[in-house]
């Protein structure tokens, strides 16, 4: 039986359509429609040779799609968006899947400020937009989630995930660590942030309540928790191409994972087990990125596995806020504390 075409609407900016087009080969979605921000909607339909849609919301109240892929949210979920939340849960209500590159809202200041945590049959809002990729929840980790049980618990974690600016903000690579940082130590007890731009003048700091999508560089961090660990964190929107590197240290010695496969060494030395990277689909065309973005909308769109729990938002969010905050005081700042002057616990 031939498989059923997904039919999906784009949201992008005009220098994603490479990327774009190769994810969603990747993901046997037929791109129905394409539309973004301002006055680049023309060009970016005009990149991907796509009926333009110009309308964001109009697209999520109405749209005949299956799949909403925002490469670039545009203003949804930014400071003053009031109609977002709502959109949102008008387009699950007609079935469709909504994708993000970016963390929607963009922090926990917007998340508490506006209607993301309301709910409609059950489903809050800001559960609804399915981030993508997300390294905890395919790609690399799934190299090592079958192993960590007999590893043993992790001790101390280093983190680096770069990419190029196609495949999303800072806000969206600084989301994606932390997120694999409370799914394998909890949450922070503290983070200690520092931010580089992408350019040779100084960094700029944002602040809190600032969009965290207006972030592009890198930013570095050391992370403790309550109970003693720790973990390094490296991120960028300013690479190249799209890489992962995760190293973890526990009883089982150290365990290596990332685009080169995954390296299990036990405390004597010994290798543990091996293995190697896995192959690109044929789609991807060599980029990393675009096989790793096409995978993930695909494995949520595959009704034959039970659904991945929804991501903790709330102290994702809340983590990379405190992260931001500390590259603008200096100090070690608190996820807790942003939780508690946002009202989010």
């Amino acid at each position: 039986m031939e498989e059923k075409a997904v039919r999906a609407l784009v949201w992008m900016r005009p220098e994603q359509a490479g990327l774009i087009a190769r994810a969603c080969a990747v993901a046997r979605l037929a791109i129905a429609g394409v539309g973004g921000p301002g006055r680049l909607g023309v060009s970016s339909a005009r990149a991907m040779d796509a009926p333009l849609i110009d309308d964001l919301r109009a697209t999520l109240a109405s749209a005949d799609a299956d799949v909403l892929l925002l490469a670039d949210p545009d203003d949804l979920g930014l400071p003053g968006d009031r109609s977002g939340a709502d959109a949102v849960l008008e387009a699950r209500a007609r079935g469709m899947t909504v994708a993000s590159l970016e963390p929607i809202p963009s922090s926990a200041v917007d998340l508490a400020g506006g209607r993301w945590l309301s709910s409609a049959s059950g489903v809050r809002a800001v559960d609804v937009v399915r981030i993508v990729p997300i390294t905890r929840r395919g790609g690399v980790a799934d190299d090592f989630s079958d192993v960590l049980d007999a590893f043993g618990p992790v001790r101390t974690l280093r983190v680096m995930l770069d990419a190029p600016p196609t495949l999303g903000s800072l806000a969206a690579r600084a989301f994606d660590a932390f997120e694999l940082i409370l799914g394998l130590l909890g949450e922070p007890e503290s983070i200690d942030a520092a931010f580089v731009g992408p350019g040779s003048g100084p960094a700029v700091h944002a602040v809190p309540g600032e969009t965290l999508r207006g972030l592009a560089g890198t930013l570095a961090a050391l992370v403790r928790t309550s109970d003693g660990r720790a973990a390094t964190i490296s991120v960028s929107n300013a690479a190249p191409a799209d890489e992962a590197s995760i190293v973890i240290f526990g009883p089982g010695g150290r365990l290596d994972v990332g685009n080169a496969g995954l390296r299990w060494l036990a405390p004597d030395g010994a290798v543990t087990d091996q293995n190697p990277p896995r192959p690109l689909a044929p789609e991807a065309e060599g980029d990393r990125g675009s096989d790793r973005l096409g995978r993930a909308i695909r494995a949520w769109l595959d009704t034959t596995r039970p659904p991945p729990a929804p991501v903790a938002v709330e102290r994702v969010l809340a983590s990379v806020q405190a992260a931001v905050l500390s590259t603008r005081t200096g100090q070690p700042e608190s996820p807790a504390t942003i939780r508690r002057m946002v009202g989010v616990e």
